[in-house]
């Protein structure tokens, strides 16, 4: 293929699990543009019909295999960048879900009721008027929030004072980048 020497053999490996992939890129005071291939030998280029959404920066976008399916889940996609970029000086941040318990009061019917919240004591405020003279009924709910995760928050080894490497990372660099284990 072409590509692998416009690009690198690394680059090229998103092709192993994707049918097509997407670089968005923007720098300075340059539009932003998207180059696409589907590793058939042939790329585009286009001006991103999105207009600036990046501010600045790259984003890559893979369109898994249907076999590719397991690198969709954050488990392991966080172990690979963990095991791959443990020495990029660049944040690599994923965009990350996690379940949040909450405590809610609920009506007669079950129905959330809104303006009166419940503590994590399991105190009742009433955001309304006048007293409650009773305890309204609660249930605990689960929600998906989602936010961006740094993965890589270690500084590079060669970016740190040498005082401050301990002898075991020393080790663990040597490993990663001669593969000698």
């Amino acid at each position: 293929m072409s590509l692998i020497g416009q690009f690198g053999v690394g680059f090229y490996s998103a092709f192993l699990v994707a049918n097509k992939v997407e670089v968005t890129s923007k720098s300075g005071d340059d539009e932003q543009h998207i180059w696409t291939s589907t590793a058939d030998a042939k790329f585009f280029v286009t001006k991103d019909p999105r207009g600036d959404t990046l501010g600045r920066g790259t984003r890559v976008t893979l369109y898994l295999k249907d076999d590719a399916a397991e690198y969709v889940e954050q488990e392991k996609i966080k172990n690979l960048v963990k095991k791959y970029s443990e020495f990029i000086n660049y944040p690599i941040k994923l965009y990350l879900s996690k379940d949040v318990r909450e405590t809610v009061t609920v009506d007669e019917d079950g129905n959330e009721v809104e303006g009166v919240k419940v503590t994590e004591e399991g105190e009742v405020s009433d955001e309304g008027e006048g007293e409650n003279e009773s305890k309204p009924k609660t249930k605990t709910i689960t929600k998906q929030e989602w936010s961006w995760d740094t993965l890589n928050d270690i500084k590079a080894i060669w970016m740190r004072e040498k005082a401050d490497i301990s002898t075991s990372e020393y080790d663990e660099f040597y490993k990663t980048i001669t593969k000698d284990h």
